[in-house]
């Protein structure tokens, strides 16, 4: 497919329906109002603000001070490698040095 059916692809619209009380529907109606949008405008964007923060916070690892000090702190006395990967690590090297 070419770049220009791909962006018209990606252009299509779908529908999504919700049932809601009259007073969702007029705090909606007054919140969209308020920023000089659609009803439908002021939702899609609502539910994107919100859908896009749920994700970022799902991919987010947030640690306490105290967990952070002892995940530094683990990191940075790691052992040395043990003979045997040091020995894994060499023959890796002389194998990728062939090729």
């Amino acid at each position: 497919m070419s770049k220009i059916t791909n962006k018209i692809q990606s252009l299509k619209k779908t529908r999504l329906e919700a049932i809601i009380t009259t007073e969702q529907e007029e705090l909606l109606q007054k919140a969209a109002l308020i920023q000089g949008r659609s009803l439908t405008d002021f939702i899609v964007f609502a539910v994107t603000e919100v859908a896009q923060a749920v994700i970022e916070e799902n991919n987010t690892i947030t640690l306490s001070k105290q967990d952070s000090e002892l995940l530094v702190r683990k990191i940075l006395e790691s052992p040395l490698p043990s003979k045997k990967l040091q020995q894994a690590a060499s023959e890796y090297k002389q194998l990728m040095n062939q090729k």
